[in-house]
């Protein structure tokens, strides 16, 4: 019997706002969550609750769910424009947003939210690069909203030097592309350091660039629940790697240098996180974005019950997480 996911591959607009619905109702979840102990009763958690009606995490939160949509919206338009799935689909869109409703760590960093709309900004600005006249301006664009994005996270600047490598892979390096970029990422930090000097002459200047890097990653300190599910996913992310490439020369031109594109930045965001030694979810949204580029390319192509089955199983082992983080 073939598995067919038609429901959540191209929903109807009914069905695609009552799973937007029901993504803010498990955001809501984990929220409420993060107050629940065992042995609470429904008083004490109401009122725990009522508490925080005027705090700035529910705010955060709000905030980042607001983001978390308008950024599904541009992924879904980032799919239409540029040649990663060759059919129609929604699977990226549920996929990322299945991905941040559960990784209850993003949720209050609404700021990662904010650096991943930049982000994207600057995707539509590299992946039209190529045999573009105005390459050099997009480069320049594309770096300098990577750059307003590192003003958030410092980190972010580092993938700079990921994004020439990129650059290669679209067949868009060239002395006026980079040149182009350095000039873009340079604009944001010497406006940023000049209003510094200019307001605040006697300011710290060691405090105004903090890179994370530490490594020595360890699940040691995770529960085994998480460390399962990370496992899962990793093996999902193999999987889908396999499947992705199998059949890759079959692809068009344009649909490889762009998934050997998002390939590089995933490799990119997963080593940064590894090389933290604590569990932040600043780059959550920068992995989920490029892991359901990934994850819809099979599944909406390979149209058999292997694949089917393992999105199946993904988003099972996404439901039996969330309830793990609740009732934790």
């Amino acid at each position: 019997m073939q598995l067919k996911l038609k429901s959540i591959e191209t929903p109807t607009y009914g069905q695609l706002i009552l799973y937007l619905l029901l993504a803010v109702v498990l955001w809501s979840a984990t929220y409420i969550g993060t107050f629940h102990t065992y042995g609470i009763t429904s008083s004490e958690l109401f009122r725990a609750l009522s508490s925080q009606t005027n705090s700035t995490l529910i705010w955060k939160n709000i905030a980042s769910l607001v983001l978390t949509l308008f950024n599904a919206l541009l992924l879904r338009v980032l799919i239409g424009r540029f040649s990663f799935i060759a059919s129609r689909t929604a699977l990226p869109v549920i996929t990322f947003v299945v991905l941040i409703t559960v990784w209850e760590p993003v949720h209050a960093e609404y700021t990662a939210h904010a650096a991943l709309t930049l982000f994207i900004g600057s995707l539509f600005q590299f992946l039209n690069m190529r045999q573009n006249p105005a390459a050099a301006e997009k480069a320049f664009l594309g770096s300098l909203l990577i750059a307003c994005a590192s003003l958030l996270i410092n980190d972010l600047i580092c993938i700079m030097p990921v994004c020439w490598l990129g650059f290669m892979f679209l067949q868009s390096l060239s002395a006026r592309t980079f040149t182009a970029s350095v000039l873009g990422a340079l604009a944001p930090w010497t406006i940023y350091c000049a209003g510094i000097y200019l307001t605040q002459p006697e300011y710290d200047w060691s405090r105004l660039f903090h890179i994370y890097f530490s490594p020595g990653f360890s699940m040691d300190s995770l529960m085994i629940p998480t460390r399962i599910y990370i496992g899962v996913l990793f093996i999902l992310f193999f999987i889908m790697l396999a499947g992705t490439y199998s059949d890759f020369l079959q692809k068009a031109t344009s649909t490889r240098r762009n998934i050997n594109f998002m390939l590089v930045m995933l490799t990119f965001f997963l080593l940064v996180f590894l090389s933290q030694d604590e569990f932040d979810g600043k780059l959550f949204p920068f992995i989920a974005l490029c892991f359901s580029i990934f994850i819809a390319n099979v599944y909406s192509l390979k149209k058999n019950n292997f694949y089917l089955g393992t999105y199946l199983v993904f988003l099972t082992v996404n439901l039996l997480f969330l309830i793990f983080n609740f009732i934790w």
